[in-house]
């Protein structure tokens, strides 16, 4: 089977075969990264991109020429910028230096912290407008060493008691060396005050630019920055006559972005027309390609691989949704108005379920390579449930978990795993072991909680802990009952790393109706390490009462009080 593929069966089946060959030749949990790496950071040593892959710069902390020097891959030509809605990005002030960045697209492993670190911040770096409580910080990872922190919009708790600051919405971005603590720049908007506000920042692919967009159209800022700086380089409007909600990021250097458009009528109501598109976020009005079509409702997907499937979901009041693929490249409708099947994007592959009779169980489930074509699929007249097996590392400026292999369920307890590029099967066992299934006509064990461990072990944790593992090569059972759950608190490869008294977990927004925080606000909790194997606990340093803890560009960090600092 085929969804009309970018190139020919004949090409797709030789890098089929070529991938088989890498595959085995490689480590199974290493596989992309290894060359593209090593090329990556000459290049950016050299102010070079990955043509079509990836765009590298280098922040350097002294030029030869005088000054910070920032070196930067060709791109494609900014839209002209429209007048700026805050002040200039305010310079990094004096400290440490930033280290070379460079943007690939690439996993970000964690680097562990399994010695005590001291009580005092390696580094900190105070966020602008962070203090208040009403503007919730959230941090996105930029690449290895280097992450963007988001402070608001500004936006009262959920039945809270405390009193904010709803004199304007506010918010902020900084982009920050996470590995030397080096605040590179900082930029910082306002607003009059909108319940229900949702700007935010999302990172357009490897194009080296940040988009801030809210999807419910609020007055908030629609621009698109520069990563390296944070200027300005376009606004970003709706074009005429339709409604846009999200925007989402082509994969790739491109800097586009694909959405559904809603066309108003003439009094500005939405009518029953609507426009698939991909353009420049700077200029949607002129889309690279866009595809008409007629729906009450209809959404998108983003896509998280660098797979050319474009998925859009539409529904007539009525009658049963219908999904549409789209090549995002070209526009061309790879399939139409289908009613059985879905798509999953992976780490390398394409899920696609179809002949589906529940949410989660399908007949046939099949891997798609990039350009649409079928590599290989599984049928079972009972269904297969999913469950991908996801990596620890993460990908830079995506939610989206890291896995390249699946295991499929069924029939009952059966557990295959998957490789998802090559559809080889690993080893097949009975996971009894594991959770069930839950809610109606659910498989018999549940999808949710498989991970694969730096010991190489796929395990499924709960929120106990461990419940059940499997040796990665053989499929052996391995006891994992003294493993930490990995489901709250931040992991790393070797360690998993709790707080207690802190943000959630017995301090701030711990239960509803918070009152205003102590003040000064108490060190009160204990953030602690434990060994991610034995469970055995490594170090404790105390925390704040409104404390939170996160990976950032692969380095643990801290958030507390309107500052993110360094945590070993």
């Amino acid at each position: 089977m085929n969804d009309r593929p970018r190139f020919d069966e004949a090409r797709s089946a030789a890098i089929r075969s070529l991938l088989i060959d890498a595959v085995e030749e490689s480590p199974r949990r290493d596989r992309r990264r290894q060359v593209r790496i090593a090329v990556a950071a000459v290049l950016a040593a050299l102010g070079l991109g990955l043509g079509g892959t990836a765009v590298a710069f280098a922040v350097t902390g002294v030029s030869p020429f005088g000054g910070v020097a920032v070196i930067a891959a060709p791109s494609q030509s900014p839209t002209p910028a429209a007048p700026a809605s805050t002040t200039p990005p305010t310079d990094a002030p004096a400290g440490p230096v930033p280290h070379p960045l460079v943007v690939t697209g690439e996993p970000i492993t964690p680097h562990d912290v399994l010695t005590q670190p001291a009580v005092t911040p390696t580094w900190s770096v105070q966020l602008p407008g962070g203090r208040d409580m009403c503007e919730y910080p959230r941090v996105s990872d930029v690449a290895e060493g280097y992450a963007l922190v988001q402070t608001g919009p500004t936006q009262p708790p959920e039945d809270s008691n405390y009193d904010c600051d709803l004199d304007a919405s506010r918010f902020s971005l900084t982009l920050v060396d996470t590995s030397t603590g080096a605040e590179v720049w900082s930029r910082e908007w306002s607003w009059e005050f909108t319940y229900g506000d949702q700007t935010s920042a999302t990172l357009l692919g490897t194009s080296g630019r940040v988009l801030v967009w809210d999807p419910r159209g609020g007055p908030g800022p629609k621009e698109v920055l520069d990563l390296a700086t944070g200027s300005t380089v376009a606004s970003v409007a709706a074009p005429e006559g339709f409604t846009v909600r999200d925007l989402y990021p082509v994969p790739g250097d491109s800097g586009d972005v694909s959405f559904v458009a809603q066309k108003q009528d003439a009094q500005g109501q939405p009518t029953t027309s609507w426009a698939v598109m991909r353009a420049n976020p700077g200029d949607l009005a002129t889309p690279l390609w866009s595809a008409a079509f007629e729906a009450d409702q209809a959404t998108t997907q983003p896509i998280t691989n660098a797979s050319s499937m474009l998925q859009v979901t539409h529904q007539t009041t009525g009658q049963p949704g219908l999904v549409d693929v789209y090549d995002v490249d070209s526009g061309a409708l790879m399939v139409g108005s289908t009613t059985d099947r879905s798509y999953s994007y992976y780490d390398g592959f394409t899920i696609r379920a179809s002949d589906a009779f529940d949410y989660q169980r399908a007949r046939t489930i099949a891997g798609i390579d990039d350009a649409g074509n079928e590599m290989w699929s599984r049928t079972l007249d009972s269904g297969y449930a999913v469950a991908p097996v996801v990596q620890i590392a993460r990908l830079p400026g995506s939610y989206s978990q890291l896995a390249s292999e699946v295991l499929l369920v069924g029939p009952g307890t059966q557990l295959e795993l998957v490789d998802g590029a090559t559809g080889e099967s690993r080893w097949i066992v009975d996971g009894a072991a594991c959770s069930p299934g839950s809610g109606l006509d659910a498989p018999a064990l549940s999808t949710y909680g498989f991970w694969l461990t730096a010991d190489d072990v796929v395990v499924q944790f709960d929120d106990e802990g461990g419940k059940c593992g499997f040796d990665h090569a053989s499929g052996a059972a391995v006891d994992v009952s003294q493993r930490p759950s990995m489901n709250y608190g931040s992991d790393g490869e070797l360690a998993r790393y709790r707080l207690e008294g802190a943000f959630g977990t017995g301090g701030l927004y711990s239960e509803k109706g918070q009152d205003v925080p102590p003040s000064p606000m108490p060190q009160s909790g204990t953030g602690t390490a434990f060994d991610a194997v034995t469970g055995a606990s490594l170090w404790s340093v105390p925390a704040f009462y409104d404390e939170r803890w996160k990976f950032a560009g692969g380095y643990l960090v801290g958030l507390s009080q309107g500052r993110v600092f360094g945590i070993g």
